[in-house]
Parts: structure tokens; sequence; C-alpha cells
């Protein structure tokens, strides 16, 4: 359909009919949706609350080339309301990659339930509604997160980070996702000379003459915007080196990949 003619398919569960092959890039939109049915290929992985989900992201890390990266859309089930990203910090502890944890949308059991059973009407929507809720409520589900985790396996010690975002206000983000996992490795010294990068505005509120507030947009990809102080905001425009005692801003903008080093 789409005039391909480079492609291989395998059939097998999951990454088997790859067993000992590495990669440079992996994606998966497995059937990660949580529920308690086995009925619809395209949405049920017939696998106990998010273990699908578990299972791609350790199996697409050991398939991963030296600087591979892997974009895996998955869900996790939420037991401690105070601990919502619990499950995927489990998965992904140690396994050889830095780490973007994406969260783009979640709902209690009921609401879930409603969402991935819409196609149905009156009693059989009813009794769905009910046998969902019944599942999560035995396993002590209080919410159930969708969203995604992007890998970068590299050696040395790797670092994990967990977002945001909003799924109705995302494009396409390549350039913002290598920005920000190169920038995870920037010392102190590159930081403080990092710029705003190119798809990256800082607006700037002005009264009486004078910066009240200020802050750095990025315009595409996950659109992230952080608050800066005003001095700051106007060392950046102006491309000039910050201060130490911007660093941590400074780092929270680079690791979001509003930053870049060098022209």
């Amino acid at each position: 359909m789409n005039e391909l003619d480079d492609v291989e398919t395998r059939r097998g569960s999951l990454f088997e009919p790859v067993a000992g092959e590495q990669f440079g890039l992996i994606t998966c939109n497995a059937p990660f949706v949580v529920s308690p049915e086995t009925r619809w290929a395209y949405r049920d992985g017939a696998l106990p609350l998010d273990e699908l989900s578990e299972r791609v992201v350790r199996d697409a890390a050991e398939r991963l080339a030296d600087g591979g990266w892997a974009t895996l859309l998955v869900s996790w089930v939420v037991r401690d309301p105070d601990s919502p990203n619990e499950r995927p910090l489990e998965w992904v502890g140690d396994i050889g990659c830095d780490v973007w944890i994406l969260s783009n949308s979640e709902a209690d059991p009921l609401d879930h339930a409603a969402s991935w059973n819409d196609h149905l009407s009156g009693a059989d929507l009813e009794e769905a509604l009910d046998r969902w809720s019944a599942y999560f409520s035995d396993l002590g589900v209080h919410r159930i997160v969708e969203g995604a985790v992007i890998l970068n396996r590299r050696s040395g010690k790797t670092t994990v980070r967990i977002d945001d975002v909003d799924a109705d206000e995302l494009e396409e983000a390549d350039g913002q996702i290598q920005r920000a996992f190169a920038n995870r490795r920037l010392s102190d010294e590159e930081l403080l000379r990092a710029k705003p990068a190119p798809d990256v505005d800082v607006e700037q509120t002005l009264r009486g003459g004078r910066i009240v507030s200020a802050s750095v947009v990025l315009d595409g990809g996950t659109f992230a915007a952080v608050d800066v102080p005003p001095a700051l905001a106007k060392t950046l425009a102006a491309g000039q080196p910050a201060r130490p005692r911007d660093l941590p801003v400074l780092r929270e903008l680079a690791e979001l990949g509003l930053l870049r080093v060098g022209a």
C-alpha cells in the first residue's frame, strides 16, 4: 500500500523472531491496553495488567545496538496514587539505556473502561464496564496511564526522566528528542554556554520597560515551556553565557531539548 519493497516480515511472539539480533532503531505500538479481555488483537495483549508493556520495554533494550534508539508506546497501572510512575521506573532501572518516560493520558478504571468500549451500547456496555471495573478493583488498581518510553542505549552511567505531555499537542519531535538526550551529558561549563535551539522562542512580558516574567517555549515537538528568571531570559535572548546560579534552570531547559551547544 505504501509502495515499499524493503520490508521483511517475520511471524512470532514479540521479539522471538529476532532473537540474537540487534538494531539501531526499534519502534512498537503493541496491543498494550490494560484490560481483562483477550477479544481484540489490536487492543488486548492477553497478559496480566501491564506485563506486555514491561516485556516490550525490557526486550527492546536488550536488542538495541550501542547508540540505538527505541520508541515504544505503552501503558501502566497505578496502585499507589503517591507513586504514579512506579511501574515504568521498575522496568528501566538497570537496562543500559538513557530513558525518557512520557505520559500523555491517565484515567480512573471506569473512564479507562469506557474509552476502550465506546463501540458498545446499552446492556453490552454496562456489562463491560462492570466487568472491567471489578477486574481493576480486585487487583487494587487506582489509575491507568498511557504514554511512551524512549530508550537510547549507551555505555556508562545512564539516566531516567519522566514528563507529562499533552496528547493533543504533539508534533514530530525527532530534533527535540536527540537534543534532550545529548544534553544530559553536558558539563556545567558547556551548559552555561548553551543557546536556545532554533525552534525555541524566549518570550518576555514587559511592564514599564522592564521584564516582569519570561518563559522559554518550544514551537513544535512536545511544545515544552519553562518559566525562567527575567535576567536569564535576557541572557538567552542575547546569546550570551549564563551565570552559575542559573544552572538548575538551564539543566531543565537542556533535558527538555530546548537548548543546544555549538552553532
